[in-house]
């Protein structure tokens, strides 16, 4: 969070909670923190937060979960914060430092004086509670011992933030853009953040891009943008580049580019939703490359004992010839003696009769010998029935994760990672944690397919996941509904809903084109999808989720048509 926005923010914040009660803290997570202020009846939330990327302070109408057990600076906060009254919300000039200027009551009438500081500063951020300048406590505690300019913890003096070899605007000149301008065309909005304080590079850039590229344009832009900020008027905007980048801006911005821009009465309420969405859309992508990664783990250890198992099965189909030397023995048995190392002895089931030479064990006489082979035979047919079944189970656990990692990497939103995570925590192929979510936490999830819409009018449903995938078949599907699945990858189940009559080709291909570009495929030209009745669609025994076997199928050829199939969501 730049400074421009910051300051428009805390501008809001004395009009919407100056005069408010502290009346209850949650601290989310270790950088996150969630005040509930109230003011004449009226409920508003604060949050703050010391994220390395999204540190920030706004008002926020979002649900977030919280522990059951707070963590220590969060009991703190409410055992010294609890029922504390804001009279009023400051920022030190041109920083992007934040003071909540607090009064509590105390017994017989004392009002004890306190300040929430949040600096907001990336991954030095941190928030502080003073009295007088003494910390009483910190979120993030930072000693000398871990050579840090600035040491953070309780019974500490507080030592305000600067930043020292950069200019304040009160103390910019001409003599000082002229030195500026000594860096080269384009590259002079870097040294424009790099020099001055509270200037971020979105800015910089903006003022060297609106202004004529001298000395004086620069100067006078620089001018007009710290007036605003000292009369804090601001335009809120949320700009979505190409590519899908978002950017939160105080003021319209030009030097973007080509941009999607999105007006919004309040920095508070573009600051909710930017860093929602930010910060939902990074948490997501975590979530999704941790349970990706740890199903490629799976799957690669899967692959391993595949191999192995195939080079058992080779050993042992050879080992099987071990029953013919024991045949051979027992019809030369008058020949064999204790203490022979080989015998050259007939097979009398050739015709004629030929001559094979078999290793003999010294030590033994000649009905351990023989004995020895047939032993070998029987380990052989054990194992060989064992290796067979444990690397068609294999196969089996390496179809059902490639599945998963599929519906993983195609997930559209963190409950249906959440889902997936759940669905393998539910089969043991994933340890699930330990403490569990408190009641607050749970919430009502989402139907866990997709619907759509066919041409014709009939409605098509897709599997998010292999939940939802048990969920077509279970709860949705009827027998003369047509169900469709990619060929030969892995990819979502697909439901057509044809009611008593007989859908058009067109439906078909529609619903076939859904299965295509929800499947492992969607980057071919042309696809072959499966379709057939429900009723030849059947889920075997112990089998996983979404695993099935079908029968008396058709294939078409589609192209996994992105347009085509967000044309067709309902």
């Amino acid at each position: 969070m730049e400074l421009f926005v910051i300051h428009g923010i805390v501008e809001e914040l004395r009009e919407e909670i100056a005069g408010a009660f502290v009346s209850k803290i949650y601290q989310m997570n270790r950088t996150d923190l969630l005040f509930h202020l109230r003011r004449s009846g009226d409920e508003k939330h604060l949050l703050l937060s010391t994220h390395p990327d999204f540190f920030r302070l706004h008002l926020t109408e979002k649900k977030y979960a919280n522990p059951m057990i707070p963590p220590r600076f969060c009991t703190y906060l409410r055992k010294h914060m609890g029922g504390a009254r804001i009279s009023g919300v400051t920022q030190d000039p041109f920083e992007r430092v934040v003071r909540i200027h607090l009064q509590k009551k105390m017994d017989a009438g004392v009002v004890r004086h306190l300040v929430l500081v949040a600096e907001l500063v990336g991954r030095m951020s941190n928030i502080l509670l003073l009295e007088g300048d003494r910390i009483l406590d910190c979120l993030h505690f930072r000693r000398v011992e871990e050579g840090v300019a600035r040491p953070s913890a309780p019974g500490l003096v507080y030592v305000p933030l600067s930043l020292p070899g950069q200019w304040t605007p009160d103390e910019l000149s001409r003599e000082k853009m002229e030195e500026i301008c000594s860096s080269p065309p384009g590259e002079r909005w870097r040294t424009l953040a790099r020099k001055i304080a509270g200037l971020s590079p979105l800015f910089a850039r903006e003022v060297e891009f609106i202004s004529d590229g001298t000395a004086e344009g620069i100067w006078e832009k620089l001018r007009l943008f710290f007036d605003r900020y000292e009369r804090g008027t601001c335009e809120p905007r949320i700009y979505t580049l190409l590519g899908e980048k978002k950017v939160l801006s105080a003021f319209p911005l030009k030097s973007l580019g080509p941009a999607e821009e999105e007006a919004f009465p309040s920095l508070n309420r573009a600051a909710d939703q930017f860093y929602f969405e930010t910060v939902m859309k990074r948490r997501m992508a975590e979530q999704k490359e941790g349970l990706s990664r740890r199903l490629r783990q799976l799957i690669s250890r899967l692959q391993r004992r595949r191999e192995n198992l195939s080079s058992d099965r080779e050993r042992f189909k050879r080992d099987l010839e071990s029953k013919d030397h024991g045949d051979i023995l027992t019809a030369n048995y008058p020949k064999l003696k204790k203490g022979m190392r080989e015998i050259e002895a007939l097979d009398y089931r050739q015709d004629p009769p030929r001559s094979v030479l078999i290793p003999l064990d010294e030590s033994l006489g000649p009905s351990g010998n023989v004995q020895r082979y047939f032993k070998k035979y029987k380990k052989a047919k054990r194992g060989l029935e064992m290796a067979s079944r444990r690397m068609e189970e294999a196969e089996g656990e390496i179809g059902y994760l490639e599945s998963v990692l599929f519906e993983v990497e195609v997930a559209e939103d963190g409950e249906e990672v959440e889902t997936i995570r759940q669905e393998l925590e539910e089969e043991r192929i994933i340890s699930a944690p330990k403490k569990k979510k408190s009641a607050k936490e749970k919430k009502e999830i989402s139907l866990p397919v997709r619907r759509f819409r066919s041409s014709e009018g009939l409605e098509i449903f897709c599997g998010k996941h292999n939940t939802g995938n048990e969920y077509l078949l279970r709860h949705l599907a009827k027998d003369h509904d047509l169900w469709f699945h990619s060929q030969g990858v892995p990819g979502s189940h697909v439901l057509l809903k044809i009611g008593r009559g007989e859908p058009k080709q067109g439906s078909i291909l529609e619903a076939a084109t859904i299965a295509a570009y929800y499947s492992r495929g969607r980057g071919s030209t042309r696809l072959p999808v499966d379709y057939t009745s429900v009723k030849n669609v059947r889920r075997p025994k112990g089998a996983k989720p979404g695993m099935v076997v079908y029968f008396h199928q058709k294939t078409v050829l589609v192209k996994p048509d992105a347009e085509k199939v967000e044309r067709m969501k309902a």
